[in-house]
């Protein structure tokens, strides 16, 4: 009898080791499964992002006659020089749209843009006065027409809808040259001075009418103005120079969401990894 309770105790054990071995296995391969099926989703959405930006990528060489990691992660800190020559290499191929050539620009897409930058310089929307009654709120909604007038307006929005692929690169060499261009006396545009700019990022940023002239943009455009926008706020705030008062810290965080879900651009590991930076700057990660 106790030989026969000892053999049924011994087969109850091992039916359980049996159990949980068997229980371990299961759940080793439900977890290999899991890695297999996220690093297969992960492979999927990189292919996807990759076919996106074929044309992008292709575009820009084309234009700017370089690779585009070269062109926005360069060896070394941006030149002025550097970025002249991009900004001249984008008013070029401009130049030979027909529609911009259908608008018979005197001097060109680059003269267009001085001008347009130096109209925008000297009458920067309102901020606190926004809201202060409906005629304001007017202004500021039409702040980019009635500064620049309907055809030019017209043509930079033709731009932005035409040359979505460039626009990065734009950016990306039209801000590195606003860092540059005071200390050079022969600017080929207008050198917008800090001051300046804080009111632009400010209006984009804090605005009714700056958010709603981004809610109708393209979504790169968008998420481009927001990120470049930041970055000018954080030059004011080191300089101590934050009259409109605006919180950086929110707009940190909401730039940081939205830049990572636009997949085709070149620089988002470059974007991602400065507004982390900034988090920790401003002690939010």
């Amino acid at each position: 009898i106790v030989g026969g309770f000892a053999l049924h105790r011994f087969e109850q054990y091992h039916r359980s080791r049996i159990d949980q071995v068997k229980a371990l296995e299961r759940r080793y391969w439900k977890e290999q499964n899991k890695q297999l099926e996220d690093q297969l989703t992960h492979l999927e959405q990189e292919i996807k992002n990759l076919k996106v930006s074929t044309k992008t990528r292709e575009k820009v060489s084309e234009v700017f006659k370089e690779d585009p990691q070269k062109l926005m992660f360069p060896e070394g800190e941006p030149t002025l020089e550097k970025s002249v020559y991009q900004l001249v290499a984008f008013f070029s191929y401009l130049d030979q749209q027909e529609y911009i050539q259908a608008r018979q620009l005197e001097g060109g897409s680059q003269q267009a843009f001085r001008k347009a930058i130096e109209a925008l310089l000297l009458s920067t929307p309102m901020y606190t006065a926004e809201l202060a009654n409906l005629e304001n709120l007017t202004r500021n909604l039409d702040h980019f027409k009635s500064v620049l007038g309907e055809p030019s307006a017209d043509m930079f929005k033709d731009i932005f809808t035409n040359e979505t692929e460039l626009l990065e690169p734009f950016f990306h060499a039209f801000y590195h040259w606003i860092e540059l261009c005071e200390d050079n006396p022969n600017n080929i545009i207008a050198c917008p001075k800090l001051p300046q700019l804080y009111e632009y990022a400010s209006f984009f940023l804090g605005t009714f009418a700056g958010r709603n002239y981004l809610f109708e943009s393209n979504p790169k455009v968008r998420v481009l103005i927001n990120y470049y926008s930041v970055l000018i706020i954080d030059r004011a705030l080191d300089e101590q120079n934050n009259p409109n008062g605006i919180d950086i810290r929110q707009h940190i965080l909401s730039s940081l969401r939205a830049i990572s879900l636009q997949k085709d651009l070149v620089g988002l590991d470059g974007y991602q990894e400065k507004l982390k930076l900034l988090a920790r700057k401003y002690q939010l990660i």
